[in-house]
């Protein structure tokens, strides 16, 4: 055999293992998503649900990096919405604020 027709045979072999490698692929979304189609608003809401989930879960240390830069700063006017009028009044201490007076 020559080298070039061994050269086929060998490209000839990659290629059908390729194809054979994406045949349990498409056997699985053959079998399960139509058993997933009835389900699928639930699996869009558990799709949502992760993301904000997730998204809450990054925005965690937002309210200590407002705490820390709003209430404890030297300056003795906050911008804290609805209760910063109360806190610039306030004869507490901010450490006093913080753990709850």
């Amino acid at each position: 055999m020559s080298s070039v027709a061994q050269a086929e045979a060998t490209s000839a072999t990659i290629a059908t293992e390729t194809r054979n490698a994406s045949l349990p692929v498409r056997e699985f979304t053959r079998f399960f998503f139509p058993l997933l189609r009835p389900y699928w608003k639930e699996l869009f809401l558990a799709a949502v649900a992760v993301v904000i989930g997730s998204s809450v879960r990054v925005l965690q240390p937002w309210p200590l990096k407002f705490v820390i830069d709003r209430v404890l700063s030297d300056a003795h006017h906050s911008r804290i919405p609805l209760i910063g009028t109360w806190l610039d009044r306030a004869t507490l201490t901010p450490t006093e604020i913080i753990y709850g007076g």
